[in-house]
């Protein structure tokens, strides 16, 4: 697997363990469940937002490429 297929994995993890009965579509990342410590749901963001900046460094790193070549 490489980075990017690991982070948008990371952030799905996360996300099916957020949902629970929720609509996926609808929410990005969603609200902490009530059964959720605070402390467990902070840290869950934290990751779901370093998988964020990795996908968005690999974006920027494509285009930069894709912008030199052409």
């Amino acid at each position: 697997m490489t980075p990017i297929d690991r982070a948008h994995l990371g952030k799905e993890r996360i996300k099916r363990r957020l949902i629970g009965e929720l609509d996926p579509e609808e929410w990005e990342l969603p609200p902490k469940p009530r059964w959720m410590r605070w402390r467990t749901y902070h840290r869950l963001v934290e990751r779901f937002e370093r998988y964020e900046a990795a996908l968005d460094a690999a974006a920027l790193s494509r285009a930069t490429k894709l912008l030199r070549r052409s």
